[in-house]
């Protein structure tokens, strides 16, 4: 299911609709424990999301944090104080005031006064089926993803006059580790990893790990020692025993200025620094945050929504680049993809391939152009081109997303070429 997206006007509007449907409408960050309100246009959060009955307890079991992770709808019923409340929590992206987008949740909720077979029910259903949130890496013992919104969420609201940052860690080339060392070898760098970062006192730091070797610190900055974390990350290498073989491990900082901010958009501009820093003409491993980087943080992330839907408008083509022998005599072209935006024109590779590649759609445009090529070639059978073999680019990374032998086996099959010329 893919969540249904708003801009704040339309939220507004939807809301005042629906509230006089249901007892209570609502709208929640359950990632962050926070109720959501807007007002004049804007945002503003409100601590203790459970608090909508006075129950402190709503969070053991909470049907809009499972809803906001799977994208999907969810139904509960809950008892409090002889009152049955029916929840339907709908998750929605929500796009806010500098336009990036955050995941959310609408609480619709009804309740009316338990019946005795209706307390003994829920009573058993909710002893039988308590599936209390998973906030820790199960490897590492840091928190996850959903963890760390939460808990560096608290460490933000704790001491308001101390400056936050929150630093975002990628280990480049991590996933050549598991493949030329195997995996008991990476497992040992990750754990590494959260050591270093674990050294601070949780009571002035929170770490997690985001995903595969993506990790995460939310930490005040005056307890923040970038010397040590500097130089024990660099120990890193000592794990592999080789000389041609280096880890490559970048870091961003974000400055956390608007404490409103979800922690999730703090963390995505920190992620944002540090490709940043990857990317410049001259590589930097640690690179700090700044408002120019928001307007190529909203591009990225306009990529990747529309990318679907502009591969399904044909919006990116192929154009075939002649190769010659010493005669100038053409013998073959190799596929090149691009991108032709309406209203813009091309759009050069260097714009939106490493933006696929880092989100994992890469494997699915190549796929797209190898099927063009194909076609191609198919339409030069029998004509004074079908001798000529068109050749197609393959990213590593397509190995990780899908069987690529078998996906060009197929193509070939789909268009009855000669696996030679392509």
């Amino acid at each position: 299911m893919i969540a249904a997206e708003y801009n704040l006007k339309e939220m507004e509007s939807f809301l005042a609709m629906s509230r006089g449907l249901y007892d209570i409408v609502r709208l929640v960050d359950p990632m962050e424990c926070r109720e959501i309100t807007i007002e004049d246009g804007h945002l503003k959060f409100l601590d203790g999301c459970f608090n909508v009955w006075d129950s402190g307890k709503r969070c053991k079991t909470c049907s809009s944090f499972k809803a906001c992770r799977s994208g999907s709808r969810i139904e509960k019923r809950e008892l409090f104080e002889n009152n049955v409340y029916n929840i339907l929590s709908n998750p929605i992206r929500l796009t806010i005031q500098d336009g990036s987008t955050i995941d959310c949740v609408i609480e619709f909720i009804t309740s009316h006064e338990a019946t005795k077979d209706e307390i003994a029910k829920i009573n058993d259903r909710q002893n039988e089926n308590i599936e209390p949130a998973v906030l820790l890496d199960p490897l590492t013992g840091v928190y996850n993803a959903d963890g760390f919104f939460q808990k560096a969420r608290k460490l933000i609201n704790k001491n308001t006059d101390r400056h936050v940052i929150i630093a975002a860690f990628d280990i480049s080339k991590f996933k050549l580790v598991n493949s030329l060392y195997g995996h008991q070898k990476g497992d040992d760098i990750l754990l590494n990893v959260a050591r270093i970062l674990k050294h601070f006192s949780p009571d002035e730091a929170v770490t997690g790990r985001m995903q595969s070797d993506q990790f995460a610190l939310c930490i005040y900055e005056d307890a923040l020692d970038k010397e040590y974390i500097l130089n024990e990350l660099a120990t890193i290498n000592n794990i592999i025993d080789s000389n041609s073989f280096t880890l490559e491990i970048l870091i961003g900082l974000y400055d956390v200025v608007d404490r409103e901010l979800p922690v999730s958009a703090m963390y995505d501009r920190a992620v944002m620094a540090y490709i940043s820093g990857f990317g410049a003409k001259e590589k930097q491993y640690i690179t700090r945050f700044d408002e120019t980087l928001m307007d190529e943080l909203l591009y990225q992330q306009s990529v990747v929504n529309n990318f679907h839907k502009n591969l399904e408008a044909g919006e990116f083509n192929i154009f075939i680049q002649p190769q010659v022998d010493n005669n100038c005599r053409v013998y073959g072209g190799e596929a090149l993809c691009r991108w032709i935006k309406p209203g813009e024109g091309i759009i050069p590779p260097y714009k939106f391939i490493p933006i696929l590649e880092k989100s994992g759609l890469i494997a699915k445009l190549d796929a797209y152009v190898w099927d063009l090529a194909a076609k191609q070639l198919f339409k030069w059978k029998d004509t004074e081109f079908s001798d000529l073999y068109i050749s197609v680019n393959i990213s590593p990374l397509d190995f990780y997303y899908i069987d690529v032998y078998t996906t060009l086996v197929d193509i070939v099959k789909k268009y009855d070429i000669d696996r030679h010329k392509l």
